[in-house]
């Protein structure tokens, strides 16, 4: 078999994957060819050996007897997908341009996205500038934003804990 016909990074056809499938009761390791419904564009990353045979045991031990060892090309589909065993007549050479590459994983409107961009500018930032959590509170006299479990409550009301002036929540959003 021709190891040279591709090299790594060729964009290729793959209509069928070689997968290694053990039987446990005859204790033998197969090589079998599983077709896809239709055929995908992956791109080669390696190449290695796959090998069928039997286990054969003995009083020193264990050991495996390959019968066929097959050099299979290693083809992954997408930038985040694992590398699939493939044979080398389940390829063909194909376009590069039709590499799938990594697709865009946000899947918001643009509506949506102003949204949540409008409700973090809301909410309020501590002096080192990090989001502050739970209900957020403002001082009416120096007007720094506080969790309301940093303020003090007092018969009145809450207070503000620098100054001692009262608080009054915060709005949600400021558009």
């Amino acid at each position: 078999m021709n190891t040279k016909r591709f090299k790594i990074g060729d964009a290729v056809l793959v209509t069928a994957t070689t997968d290694s499938v053990r039987d446990f009761g005859t204790d033998r390791r197969e090589l079998v060819r599983k077709h896809l419904d239709a055929p995908r564009v992956g791109q080669v990353v390696g190449v290695s050996r796959r090998s069928s045979g039997h286990v054969k045991y003995d009083h020193d031990g264990n050991l495996f007897v390959s019968d066929v060892t097959v050099i299979v090309w290693l083809v992954r589909f997408g930038m985040m997908n694992k590398a699939v065993p493939v044979a080398d007549e389940d390829l063909v050479e194909a376009d590069p341009f039709d590499v799938p590459s990594m697709a865009n994983p946000c899947t918001w409107t643009e509506e949506a996205s102003a949204d949540m961009r409008r409700e973090l500018l809301a909410r309020g930032r501590d002096a080192k500038g990090r989001l502050l959590a739970g209900d957020i509170v403002v001082c009416v006299v120096c007007k720094k934003m506080f969790r309301s479990e940093d303020t003090w409550i007092t018969p009145c009301g809450r207070v503000c804990g620098d100054c001692e002036a009262p608080v009054f929540d915060a709005p949600k959003a400021r558009w």
